[in-house]
């Protein structure tokens, strides 16, 4: 048997601020994996608000938009009743945006906004989030973009001082965990940035993670917890796995690829918000023209690097609800993780560990996880299956005590392996007689793999 090696015990202490990321991380966000981020406000329901700032927004007024959107509860309800129908453990919710007039959803006192509710549509969502033991966390853009548009300004004047954009997000962080306290998960800042804003969360909310937009391999700022993956450098390969489009620095955003940990990618399907397009539209969506490619999507996000979360951007309806459209893909991605989860949740990406994701044989293509709890179990999830029965994947030195495909229960036969049989010493592990129904079923094949 080949002993697992503790590499970190041969090198320097890590800083500080690594060892405190951890930390916090660990407290409920890492093991969390996958979330659902929603765009939502004045904007929903404008073809193309949620980018161009330009575009005629579908309220408004805020009298307007509060006729449309009448009960904050029930529009609560739903959010979240999507967020559990996915298996999803978190959300990401637009406390405001600079897209959507930088209207506020819920009645603040921090001056500076011209747009507020008078109806606390965010509180509403904290609550429920609350009872249904779903962490939110609270998006905001400290920056003035967009602000002296033409149908604006959506500022008052002195917001056109960066300076007292910082001041009004930081009144607005207290005025938010002062009604809500822990409620809160954390804040996820886009655009400008400042390390007091991340130091003002941590002080005040000790579970609470600070996410910065478009952090990447230069290093994170001292006190942002995760970077995220808004754009990628090249085309993805195969297209529902993000990492494989991280290939270069970004050409036009000057990024370079994520670091292995502390990283969420955020794709989004159909624009950020809901922008109520025709029907024509949605049906070329890839998430909707295949019911698991959400599946496919968020296993390769969360199996290729090491560290990463997944949280996919998607517009409610004014309503709280998803457009019909996208019911099969949360009702698949829902199945999945019901019997899948271990596979998911508290685990890390499978970079550096026992199996190497990619490429498998016969083209076929998968991501590893590694549970938290206990490094010796890993699991395998095919999401490209390959052209026979017999599925091949690098073992990098490791004893497997066995292998149980996780939706049966049922032993796999297993061996190290070439391609064309069993055989011992080739550096391979081969799992034989494989059913590659789950694939086209739930998007992902599963082998729970233990190591001796």
């Amino acid at each position: 048997m080949k002993e697992c090696v503790n590499l970190s015990s041969n090198l320097p202490p890590v800083r500080k601020e690594f060892q405190e990321r951890q930390r916090r991380v660990a407290a409920w966000y890492a093991p969390a994996r996958f979330g659902l981020f929603y765009h939502w406000g004045m904007l929903t329901g404008s073809p193309g608000s949620s980018t161009h700032s330009e575009n005629p927004l579908r309220y408004q007024t805020v009298a307007e938009f509060e006729a449309a959107a009448r009960d904050p509860e029930a529009i609560a309800a739903n959010m979240v009743a999507t967020v559990k129908q996915a298996g999803a453990r978190y959300l990401i919710f637009t406390v405001f945006h600079s897209c959507g007039r930088y209207f506020v959803t819920y009645p603040s006192k921090v001056a500076g906004y011209r747009w507020k509710a008078t109806k606390d549509y965010f509180g509403a969502l904290v609550n429920r989030c609350h009872q249904e033991g779903i962490p939110l966390i609270v998006y905001m853009g400290p920056d003035s973009t967009h602000a002296w548009i033409t149908d604006g300004p959506h500022m008052t004047e002195e917001m056109r001082d960066q300076n007292n954009v910082f001041a009004a997000v930081t009144q607005m962080i207290h005025e938010i965990i002062d009604r809500h306290g822990e409620k809160i998960g954390g804040f996820w800042f886009d655009g400008n940035y400042r390390d007091e804003m991340g130091d003002l969360v941590h002080a005040r909310l000790p579970r609470g993670v600070v996410i910065h937009n478009n952090e990447s391999g230069w290093g994170l700022s001292r006190s942002v917890d995760f970077g995220t993956t808004e754009f990628l450098s090249g085309p993805a390969d195969p297209e529902y796995s993000r990492p494989t489009g991280l290939v270069k620095q970004h050409p036009q955003w000057d990024m370079m690829n994520p670091i292995r940990d502390f990283n969420e990618d955020i794709p989004e399907t159909g624009g950020w918000c809901y922008e109520g397009r025709d029907e024509a539209f949605y049906r070329a969506l890839p998430h909707v023209k295949d019911r698991t490619y959400l599946v496919k999507q968020m296993v390769s996000s969360l199996g290729q690097r090491r560290q990463w979360n997944f949280a996919l951007g998607i517009g409610p309806m004014i309503d709280g609800t998803l457009p019909a459209c996208f019911a099969p893909m949360i009702e698949t991605t829902g199945r999945f993780l019901a019997w899948a989860g271990e596979s998911i949740y508290d685990t890390m990406g499978g970079e550096g560990s026992a199996f190497n994701p990619g490429w498998f044989n016969k083209g076929a293509y998968g991501s590893v996880t590694v549970s938290r709890q206990d490094p010796r179990v890993h699991y395998i999830l095919v999401t490209t299956a390959p052209a026979h029965a017999h599925l091949v994947v690098q073992n990098n030195g490791y004893e497997v005590a066995s292998v149980v495909d996780l939706r049966s229960g049922q032993p796999m036969e297993f061996g190290d392996s070439q391609v064309g049989g069993l055989v011992r010493g080739a550096g391979m592990l081969g799992i034989r007689h494989v059913d590659w129904t789950d694939v086209s079923e739930y998007g992902a094949k599963v082998f729970k793999v233990t190591l001796a």
